[in-house]
């Protein structure tokens, strides 16, 4: 079928890793990985901004795309209602915290005593994520692993990692998290977060395919 009408519908995510367009150009790692192959099987590449990540699944599922591309975690729950592709990265997730706001008259070891340095201390602590992300998912296993609460909002699909990791720089929100990779990109942007503080194993990111598209498999 995407042969037949020569091109590849992608649903990405505005963000650093998976789709964006920088001075008119296209740019982003899962979008060059998608543009390569196209390129190799000769149809074209459409791109699709998703803009409620709650709707992924249901755009796929329902034939409106044929890929996922939103820097997406293989996760049990994902599993059962669709299939991904072969995974093309492993990452960890981290908490992106924010540094004191004097932190660059201070010695490196004297600010970080100030931030959470173990999951321990998320205890009683405010952390916001996308309630539909493998995040959340881990937030909820943590609380279980050190018997306490952690206040956990769940938010809705239309803000983006991205934009969170922002209103943590910015001072909105105290914590959120994100896969180590798009870390270390934002940490370019923003140079008042702190992000080194591991949460998970490693996680398989690959692309979400419909459960029907084996040969797109």
């Amino acid at each position: 079928e995407i042969l037949q009408k020569g091109k590849l519908t992608v649903l990405a995510e505005n963000s650093s890793t998976s789709y964006f367009i920088y001075r008119g150009k296209e740019m982003g790692f899962e979008y060059e990985l998608l543009k390569l192959f196209t390129e190799h099987i000769g149809v074209e590449l459409e791109i699709k901004v998703v803009n409620n990540l709650d709707s992924l699944i249901s755009k796929l599922n329902s034939g409106e795309v044929d890929l996922i591309a939103c820097n997406y975690t293989v996760t049990r729950e994902r599993n059962k209602v669709i299939a991904f592709s072969e995974p093309f990265l492993q990452s960890h997730q981290v908490l992106v915290q924010r540094k004191p706001d004097n932190w660059k008259d201070m010695e490196e070891e004297e600010w970080k005593k100030l931030l959470l340095n173990n999951p321990t201390q998320l205890v009683k602590k405010p952390v916001q994520v996308w309630k539909n992300s493998s995040y959340y998912e881990r937030l909820m296993h943590l609380q279980e692993e050190i018997g306490d609460t952690i206040y956990v909002e769940g938010l809705q699909g239309n803000i983006g990692g991205e934009e969170l990791i922002e209103m943590v720089s910015d001072g909105i929100i105290d914590y959120t998290i994100t896969e180590d990779m798009v870390a270390k990109v934002n940490e370019q942007f923003f140079d008042n977060i702190y992000t080194d503080l591991k949460l998970s194993v490693q996680q398989k990111i690959a692309f979400g395919l419909r459960k029907s598209s084996h040969l797109l498999k």
